[in-house]
């Protein structure tokens, strides 16, 4: 079996160290892993160095947000050189807007009502771009927001399984309450970026993707699909199975895992179909593609 869609601490919303997240893989029997880190790949070094003595298989990874129509989607990279211009120059320019833009989301949940402050939301980010977590936690932290009847679906109620998630979802993605527009790095140049640090770049748990939309992706440099996933139902992981062959593109399996403080409802490594031979299909792929073998292998 395998995971290539973990977050370690290396992502604000990500519960567990990197070592901690072997060992588990380990006692899962996991045989090959991938930390991708919300638009960062510092655990990957820790991955690189440490996973043979689990007797597990590395993948180097990152996920990174990007922006197409007006709407968010994950990509995740692959096989790609940590040590890119292209790859660390995306990631940085992702970190600062992300900066800036909590500070101008603070203020727009202050007006919205929470009691919220800039300072709390870093310290609880420990000084990454801030995700969902960072600012439930921060609003939760201040007693005057929890008799807040907004909130009550996150402390007790239908959302309390998976808060910061629906947090993240009901408030501070586009078109939310919360969000505040900020500059944008498109799906294209997050593609872009991947190739030319010699990736895979691979969408996310697409869920909801037609296929002219991935169409529209392929032409802009798309290599995969993450097709086994704790996002799709039977009926999805079909349907996008059928066109990742269709369109001759990388499939690929991974749980989204944060811990289970974070996403109670994913469980490392248990996503089904996930085995070891779509890692196999993917290095053949890799080689294929780029006439050599796969950077982390």
């Amino acid at each position: 079996m395998i995971d290539l869609h973990i977050h370690t601490t290396f992502s604000s919303d990500g519960f567990y160290k990197p070592i901690t997240l072997l060992t588990k893989a380990q006692t899962k029997g996991l045989k090959a892993i991938s930390f991708t880190d919300h638009n960062e790949i510092e655990a990957n070094f820790i991955g690189i160095k440490r996973a043979g003595k689990f007797s597990i298989k590395y993948i180097i990874g990152t996920e990174i947000t990007s922006y197409w129509n007006g709407r968010e989607f994950h990509i995740l990279g692959y096989l790609f050189d940590l040590n890119s211009k292209y790859i660390n120059k995306t990631i940085g320019q992702i970190k600062q807007i992300k900066r800036e833009q909590a500070k101008k989301i603070c203020k727009r949940l202050k007006q919205l009502g929470f009691e919220i402050y800039e300072e709390d939301v870093f310290r609880f980010s420990k000084g990454k771009p801030p995700t969902g977590v960072s600012y439930l936690r921060s609003i939760l932290k201040n007693k005057k927001n929890l008799n807040d009847i907004r909130l009550a679906p996150y402390i007790k109620g239908e959302k309390k399984r998976s808060p910061y998630m629906h947090f993240y979802e009901d408030w501070l993605k586009p078109d939310r309450p919360g969000y505040v527009p900020e500059k944008e790095i498109t799906t294209e140049e997050v593609i872009y970026a991947i190739i030319k640090s010699s990736g895979l770049p691979v969408i996310a748990h697409p869920q909801n993707i037609s296929e002219s939309e991935l169409i529209e992706f392929i032409k802009m440099g798309i290599k995969g699909i993450e097709v086994y996933t704790t996002y799709h139902n039977i009926q999805q992981r079909a349907f996008y199975r059928n066109l990742a062959e269709k369109y001759s593109l990388v499939i690929t399996a991974g749980s989204d895992f944060h811990g289970e403080r974070i996403k109670k409802g994913v469980k490392l490594g248990e996503i089904g179909d996930n085995d070891i031979s779509l890692l196999k299909k993917m290095e053949d792929y890799y080689k294929e593609l780029y006439g050599k073998k796969p950077y982390s292998m």
